[in-house]
């Protein structure tokens, strides 16, 4: 799927995954997405997600830092999650085995 902006990626969210892909990856998530924001989503055992601001107050287990233009590249399929990490147009702070488990969602996980 095609996004105009960071933002619509996170707000359709909730829409694009199921309960069992939310619950399989329980926990707190950063996303510091250059010239878009910073945005926290928490996916929770119940298999419902919340997404915050960035400067919500949460704090998330990891973080994923990539530009806009990356970060849609990778969320609409045109880029896979580790050949961007590998390549440096996206960067892991923090728990490296909970970006792992996100990588199934991104790698087209939600279509």
């Amino acid at each position: 799927m095609e996004y105009g902006s960071a933002r619509e990626y996170f707000e359709k969210m909730r829409e694009e995954l199921d309960a069992d892909q939310i619950r399989e990856l329980k926990g707190t998530y950063g996303f510091d997405i250059r010239d878009a924001g910073k945005f926290i989503v928490r996916f929770n055992e119940d298999g419902t997600l919340e997404v915050f601001d960035g400067d919500a107050g949460v704090e998330p287990d990891c973080t994923l830092m990539a530009k806009e233009k990356d970060w849609l590249s990778i969320v609409s399929g045109k880029t896979k999650p580790m050949s961007a990490f590998m390549t440096n147009k996206l960067k892991v702070k923090g728990s490296l085995g909970k970006a792992m488990k996100l990588q199934k969602v991104l790698d087209g996980g939600s279509r």
